[in-house]
């Protein structure tokens, strides 16, 4: 009778040993979690998909590399068709009036437009060296409004300009115009090409009144 008494005791102690580590289990495993958390306890590798949140968008600003170099040979370019690049400052019966020419040799023969010159009593060249001089029209084609400009300047200081074959240009090209535009010296802006074969009309006049075109 003792015997069993004790055995029914010692099951009872097992029994209740075994509910008391059931309950601490859990409470054992939440500490585990919580120290992997705080970074006390390696993380366990497993094959299940991990959602990350997507992070901040960046405002670091990225720079095309086309873009660069375009602008650097935009740079250059103006840098080295400046200098042949002038001013013209035209005085005439009416008044005064200011245009753009650029160098083509080195005997001083400069190209502008004949509307810049026509009536000039005098007219002036400014180069972007600063060098001033004073200059005569040698040569007019009113079909294509162009005249041709004499200057006496040193053939050091002279920058010519390369003439380009205007027949391989085409649509949609980038252009480049460096000039004077409303009295604004050593201008340069950047278009395209919008189109070929346009009509000009010629300042000179048929003698019914009616104007040629080129």
């Amino acid at each position: 009778m003792q015997k069993s008494t004790r055995f029914r005791f010692v099951i009872f102690l097992v029994v209740v040993s075994l509910t008391l580590m059931s309950c601490a289990i859990p409470s054992y495993i939440g500490q585990l979690v919580d120290s992997s958390s705080n970074g006390d306890a390696p993380t366990v590798a497993t094959d299940e998909p991990v959602a990350v949140a997507p992070s901040e968008p960046s405002s670091t600003t990225i720079v095309i590399p086309d873009e660069v170099l375009q602008q650097d040979a935009l740079v250059s370019l103006y840098q080295n068709v400046s200098p042949g690049v002038v001013s013209i400052q035209v005085v005439t019966d009416s008044g005064s009036s200011l245009g753009s020419g650029f160098v083509v040799d080195k005997d001083g023969h400069i190209v502008t437009n004949y509307h810049v010159v026509e009536g000039a009593t005098s007219l002036e060249v400014n180069f972007q060296s600063g060098i001033k001089v004073y200059g005569d029209v040698v040569g007019v084609d009113l079909d294509s409004d162009l005249a041709v400009i004499q200057v006496d300047v040193a053939a050091e200081d002279l920058v010519p300009l390369t003439i380009g074959d205007s027949s391989q240009v085409k649509v949609g090209q980038t252009v480049v115009a460096i000039g004077n535009p409303y009295g604004l010296s050593g201008t340069m802006t950047v278009g395209i090409v919008s189109a070929r074969g346009r009509t000009l009309e010629s300042i000179r006049q048929t003698s019914e009144g009616n104007y040629f075109t080129a």
